[in-house]
């Protein structure tokens, strides 16, 4: 490598450009962020184009392109870098699923939540989390699925029922309900599928684990047998260039041979690097990811691995332990993803990864923990945004007229509010918040009042008194519905705007409830959660609102009564975080998040600590927002929680001789 930094000091010229495509040979393997350069290994004679030396990266960034960094002294390049990055949770836990569909619009089919039961949840992503999709009508596990197929044209065939028999059933998907398709010839259970809905194809698995059959959209042909007989094992492609990995052969035996598939024949191909079972794949024959595998180690069930249509190369792991599903979603090796799966423990895993080979690295969504609160507490009502936020009235005892403000980093004391107001709601800014109703313990009242950034004035009154209701909209057009009237007891529906000055009745909500939460405008506003009292039915729908009437729209994924825990400048960016589910499977206190984007409920990346009573600055976007305090169990809280969204960064590596 002594030529190779001789040849730099005579080339490194101004103006010009260096490709990847000019150099003959390649790098080792591991120079790159440990990651491969795929075919440059070493530097010819020539360098043919001069490498352009810069003060900093160049953008925009090319995919070979490579250059000197004069103000780190090093030789950089833009090559790929393969990782895994964190997506949006699945709804609902579980092993055994079926996965389809590409990157950003991918199916999670059936499966089963360990130990039981079976399920029918079919769920469909977009690139940043789940929603619900159509349900299958027969809920199985390791069923077969048509990997390359479409999130709006997919199978689902054989597979394990409930009880344990194989089914013969294929059921076919279009993008919103599953009709019967044609029955296998063979049942099988741990079988895997590839192809398309009108060109698919599986085989092996237990039953028959040598068989291939052939799908046509309307019915099954068997074809020419696997080489090996296997089940548990991987696979991807189409169905003229298929491909299967890894397995058992028999159980508890697992191997590491892999085939390919022409359409009518099966031939050998390279062995993997570390043969396993129960393991998930995506991808091309020429290009594609096989992860995870239960058995015979633990250590494999994050282990990755790319094929490149000759040999496999070993790739950076997941993150989450994984096995007994077959959840792989991706038409390329470069572009994909995993869901749901067996941890080592024999947890049900909802974790979403996305995997991705490219110039760019991908930061993943998430919470991070901001500033705490000066003091713990639940029953906030919020304003303002994540970088200029506002808190205050609580339930908690000594708080009900404390308010607080965040520059994004820190919390500082603002001005007393001029009523006990815990359980009320806001909206607005940090410097033009508003204050909605509320009232110490169980009490209701009709007091509102404005905060400046400086002090709170009280407004004229509501029309009607209520605490835990919903607030949206600015300073100057604001908007308050649902919440609870105490007395007499009444759970409320009523719904008023805000002028500024006044507030006016407007038309009632489909749904009486308190513990509703709001976002949007005025104009264009969403209420959801909540919950009816006493009766303690909790509510998963939305309303939306024109400025004039509440229309049903689609439900949230998880039933929760949300405590004020939502957030969003628009009814487009609406965000339902956290709250009391303790109707829900989830538990009382959870960390569920989710966004509503006016179509659907979209999951999002879970809160590291799950609690109710909590409260979110009301100007939120879907890429940022902020959660603090509220109750975990019998505790309340000072904890701050912002989110981030996804970003992709072009990021050049550096180029070493080691």
């Amino acid at each position: 490598m002594g030529s190779l930094k001789r040849n730099l000091a005579n080339n490194i010229l101004t103006g010009g450009k260096f490709d990847a495509t000019d150099i003959d040979g390649a790098l080792p393997a591991t120079n790159v962020n440990n990651e491969s350069l795929d075919n440059v290994t070493t530097f010819g004679p020539s360098f043919g184009d001069a490498i352009q030396s810069v003060a900093s990266d160049p953008t925009p960034a090319t995919s070979g392109d490579f250059f000197f960094n004069s103000t780190e002294g090093k030789l950089k390049g833009y090559v790929n870098i393969s990782a895994f990055s964190s997506g949006g949770n699945l709804i609902t836990a579980r092993q055994g699923v079926g996965g389809a569909g590409t990157q950003n619009s991918a199916l999670a089919i059936s499966g089963r939540t360990y130990p039981s039961p079976y399920v029918t949840n079919n769920e469909e992503y977009n690139g940043t989390g789940w929603t619900t999709g159509g349900a299958v009508s027969t809920a199985r596990i390791y069923g077969a699925t048509s990997k390359n197929g479409a999130q709006t044209a997919c199978f689902i065939a054989s597979g394990t029922v409930p009880g344990g028999p194989l089914t013969a059933v294929t059921e076919e998907y279009d993008g919103t309900s599953w009709t019967s398709g044609g029955a296998v010839n063979t049942a099988r259970g741990n079988s895997i599928g590839f192809g398309t809905l009108t060109a698919g194809a599986m085989c092996g698995g237990t039953a028959d684990a040598d068989a291939t059959e052939e799908y046509d959209g309307s019915s099954w042909t068997t074809v020419n047998n696997l080489g090996t007989a296997r089940t548990t094992h991987g696979g991807s492609g189409i169905q003229t260039a298929g491909l299967i990995f890894g397995g058992n052969n028999p159980s508890p035996a697992t191997i590491a041979t892999t085939e390919e598939y022409d359409g009518t024949n099966w031939t050998a191909g390279g062995d993997m690097n570390t043969g396993r079972a129960y393991i998930t794949g995506f991808g091309t024959q020429s290009n594609s990811i096989a992860n995870g595998g239960g058995y015979p180690s633990a250590s494999n069930t994050i282990k990755t691995e790319n094929y490149n249509g000759t040999t496999w190369t070993n790739k950076p792991n997941s993150a989450n332990t994984r096995w007994a599903t077959d959840s792989g979603f991706g038409t390329s090796g470069d572009q994909g993803g995993v869901s749901g799966a067996l941890s080592n423990s024999l947890d049900n895993v909802s974790a979403t990864e996305e995997y991705n080979s490219s110039i760019n690295v991908t930061t993943a969504a998430a919470w991070a923990s901001g500033g705490n609160l000066p003091s713990a507490n639940n029953g906030l009502a919020g304003a303002g945004s994540q970088t200029a936020a506002l808190a205050f009235g609580s339930r908690t005892p000594g708080q009900t007229t404390e308010s607080y403000e965040y520059d994004g980093s820190s919390w500082t004391v603002g001005g007393d509010i001029n009523y006990a107001n815990g359980n009320s709601a806001g909206l607005g800014t940090q410097t033009a918040a508003v204050s909605i109703g509320g009232g110490p313990g169980g009490a209701s009242n009709n007091a509102s009042s404005s905060y400046d950034g400086t002090s709170w004035t009280a407004n004229n009154v509501l029309n009607g008194a209520r605490s835990l209701a919903g607030g949206a909209g600015s300073s100057t057009a604001g908007l308050a519905f649902g919440g609870f009237a105490n007395p007499p007891g009444q759970v409320l529906n009523t719904s008023e705007h805000w002028d500024g000055t006044n507030w006016t009745t407007s038309n009632n909500m489909n749904t009486a409830r308190m513990g509703v939460t709001g976002a949007g405008t005025q104009s264009n506003a969403a209420a959801y959660g909540g919950i009816n009292w006493p009766a303690g039915t909790y509510y998963a729908n939305t309303e939306d609102y024109n400025g004039s009437t509440w229309t049903n729209g689609p439900s949230m994924n998880n039933v929760r009564n949300m405590y004020n825990g939502g957030d969003g400048a628009a009814a487009s960016a609406a965000w339902a975080i956290a709250g009391d589910a303790s109707s829900n499977p989830l538990g009382s206190d959870t960390n569920f998040v989710e966004l509503y984007n006016e179509t659907a409920w979209v999951t999002q990346a879970s809160l590291a600590t799950g609690r109710r009573s909590g409260s979110s600055a009301k100007q939120g976007t879907s890429s940022s927002t902020i959660f603090f305090g509220g109750r975990a169990g019998s505790s309340d809280q000072t904890a701050t929680e912002e989110f981030t969204g996804e970003t992709t960064t072009a990021t050049a590596s550096t180029i070493t001789t080691s």
